[in-house]
């Protein structure tokens, strides 16, 4: 009996240990990474398309790789804010590479970057 007892023990203590906890934990509040996913969503917000994108589009970048870079130095419970701004950094990235883009790609492109920006920033918000 006192066998079966210490192997189940074991086995409870083995498949403990293989469980990461970033994902399941989720991430607290925190100052900095509210200002950096607002900043983020102004910029998308208040993106002019009648002005030079390629600067407009590179800010939102920066500022996007800002909010990734203190998110993974605080450690790995960051996992689930870094995960929730990948789609803005893909919109993003595209944006800012993309060689004299029309007016219309403009607009589409701030609509979707708008409604990321807001997504994340409700959840990002929304922590406690």
């Amino acid at each position: 009996m006192r066998s079966i007892l210490a192997a189940l023990t074991l086995l409870s203590l083995t498949a403990c240990n293989s469980i990461d906890v970033s994902t399941v934990v989720p991430s607290f509040w925190d100052d900095n990474q509210s200002r950096s996913i607002i900043n983020s969503y102004q910029l998308a917000t208040n993106f002019d398309c009648a002005q030079p994108q390629a600067a407009q589009a590179q800010r939102i970048v920066l500022e996007l790789q800002w909010f990734q870079l203190y998110s993974e130095s605080k450690g790995m419970l960051q996992k689930d804010v870094i995960k929730l701004i990948q789609p803005m950094q893909t919109t993003a990235k595209e944006w800012a590479d993309r060689e004299n883009p029309s007016e219309g790609y403009c607009k589409l492109k701030k609509t979707i970057m708008t409604t990321q920006a807001k997504t994340a920033s409700s959840a990002v918000l929304g922590r406690f």
